[in-house]
C-alpha cells in the first residue's frame, strides 16, 4: 500500500514525523496534494494543551 509523510503529537507530547496508509476517498471526498505546509503560532498552544485560550 502506498503511504504518505504526517506529522503527529506523540503521548510524550512531542512532535513527530510518521509515515501512515494512503487510503482511497470515499464518495463525495478528494484527496489533494500537499507540498509544504507550516506550524502556526496557535498550534503550538493545541500541542502544549492550552488552546482553551482561543475558545
Amino acid at each position: 500500500m502506498k503511504k504518505m509523510k504526517a506529522v503527529q503529537v506523540n503521548k510524550s507530547g512531542d512532535w513527530e514525523a510518521i509515515e501512515r496508509d494512503l487510503v482511497m476517498p470515499a464518495i463525495n471526498q478528494v484527496r489533494i496534494k500537499v507540498e509544504a505546509c507550516g506550524v502556526c503560532h496557535s498550534d503550538i498552544y493545541v500541542k502544549k494543551n492550552l488552546a482553551r485560550i482561543f475558545i
